[in-house]
Order: structure tokens, then C-alpha cells, then sequence
């Protein structure tokens, strides 16, 4: 999706994030 990696880390935390409320 985005060519930066700072990015990319923090689409990995929302999305880690969005996995754990999904769970819920």
C-alpha cells in the first residue's frame, strides 16, 4: 500500500489492533 515503511509499521499496529477488537 504505502512506499514509506514508517507507514507500513503503522498500518501493521492498526491492523493488529483492528484484529483484536474483530476477536472481541
Amino acid at each position: 500500500y504505502f512506499p514509506s515503511q514508517s507507514m507500513n509499521q503503522t498500518v501493521k499496529t492498526v491492523r493488529d489492533k483492528l484484529k483484536k477488537v474483530i476477536n472481541l
